[in-house]
């Protein structure tokens, strides 16, 4: 009999093994591709932060994982990437068998929800959005779903990127501003924020022999649309309709938030609609490019405004008489 009772207890530790693991497993799939990108990059942060503490993440008690929110706090992160933070922490441990306890989560959420009050009260997220530079964008196009919104959307990043675009310009294009030329296409802007009198300006989009080309992206985005004339950007209804009028400036700032949120940048909350043009014209300064030659794409007025765009650069890279004394 002791023998019996000591086998059926073996079997039911050994079912419930297996079904623990089918547990993990059925959370790990349930997570979107994109989910699972951006909670790789939240977990990757919090394992460089633990490591440097002498912590192992998948040991990390609740008071450890609290002092990381706080510490992300301090760098003046959002809310919501604080909560994208605990999440990726809470489920990974889950996911490893080693899952906090209820007590902890309760412990953390209280903590989370005290760090987004003081966020709030602070005024965080009003200062100037990230710029999402060329590895960003090409992160963000590559993992765009097919299809119709992921052609669309495609073609919106990488035309804005390309052409250093405000979201209200990128909204106002229309088929009949832009004309066929050698290697792209000249993109006739009017009513941006500059343009207060209507003349408008030129701007060039390429359409290169890479993958990630703005003007082949424009054209199959186009033509699979079979949009001829009219808004260029706009809104997809159910069943593949395309909407007659353009997009919002709204729209496209969700978009751009979204795509960064698909591709796992860690800090995806922080784009939005001025992450292309910001992008665009730091990738530009850093590559060398002149201020007029930025300014004739981006249409600022001053150097002055263009250089409030540019993210912040190592002094001794940027150091303008490099080579000369």
């Amino acid at each position: 009999m002791a023998k019996e009772k000591a086998i059926a207890k073996r079997e039911r530790g050994i079912l419930g093994a297996l079904d623990r693991k089918r547990m993990r497993e059925a959370l790990a799939d349930s997570l979107a591709e994109g989910t699972r990108r951006a909670y790789k990059a939240a977990l990757a942060l919090f394992s460089t932060w633990t490591a440097a503490r002498g912590i192992k993440a998948e040991e990390a008690g609740a008071d450890v994982i609290a002092a990381y929110l706080a510490a992300r706090d301090a760098e003046g992160r959002a809310g919501s990437t604080l909560g994208k933070d605990l999440a990726a922490i809470v489920t990974a441990r889950a996911i490893m068998g080693k899952p906090l306890s209820d007590a902890d989560k309760g412990q953390l959420a209280r903590v989370l929800k005290g760090l987004r009050k003081k966020a709030g009260r602070a005024g965080r997220g009003t200062g100037p959005r990230k710029a999402a530079r060329a590895d960003d964008i090409k992160a963000m196009v590559s993992a765009l779903p097919p299809g119709l919104m992921g052609k669309r959307d495609r073609a919106l990043l990488l035309c804005g990127f390309a052409l250093m675009a405000r979201r209200g310009e990128l909204v106002a294009l229309t088929v009949e501003n832009i004309e066929p030329t050698s290697g792209g296409y000249y993109v006739h802007v009017k009513g941006g924020k500059t343009d207060a009198e209507g003349k408008g300006f030129v701007k060039f989009l390429p359409s290169s022999s890479g993958p990630y080309s703005p003007g082949k992206a424009l054209r199959a985005w186009l033509d699979a649309a079979g949009i001829v004339s009219g808004p260029i950007f706009r809104r997809i209804r159910k069943g593949g309709h395309i909407a007659a009028e353009g997009m919002t400036g709204q729209m496209v700032a969700r978009i751009i938030h979204r795509a960064a949120e698909e591709a796992g940048i860690a800090e995806a909350e922080e784009f939005a609609g001025h992450s292309l043009r910001r992008g665009a014209i730091t990738e530009a300064a850093e590559a060398g490019a002149s201020i007029y030659a930025i300014m004739g794409q981006s249409g600022h007025k001053s150097a002055q405004m263009v250089s409030a765009y540019v993210e912040a650069r190592d002094k001794r890279e940027a150091y303008p008489l490099k080579g000369i004394i």
